[in-house]
């Protein structure tokens, strides 16, 4: 078995993604799925956004985040 260190950031940012994705009503598991069969990261935080948006207006607060979802994913270098 290999075991591979990660570097802290991406850690954070994969762990932003979950709860963001977990708002939005997808399952890790379900994520992880979706991107083993192609889809981007990138149309995965547009799911995301859509589903989030869809349901409050734009207004998104992540959970323990405490910042509208916009800045909360600039970590990943993406904006809305």
């Amino acid at each position: 078995m290999v075991v591979r260190m990660v570097r802290p950031s991406l850690q954070i940012a994969i762990g932003k993604l979950a709860i963001a994705g977990e708002q939005a009503g997808f399952t890790v598991e379900q994520m992880i799925e979706l991107l083993d069969q192609g889809l981007t990261v990138l149309t995965l935080l547009d799911l995301i956004q859509w589903r989030l948006s869809a349901s409050c207006d734009g207004q998104v607060q992540l959970i323990g985040l405490g910042c509208p979802m916009s800045l909360a994913f600039r970590d990943f270098g993406i904006s809305f």
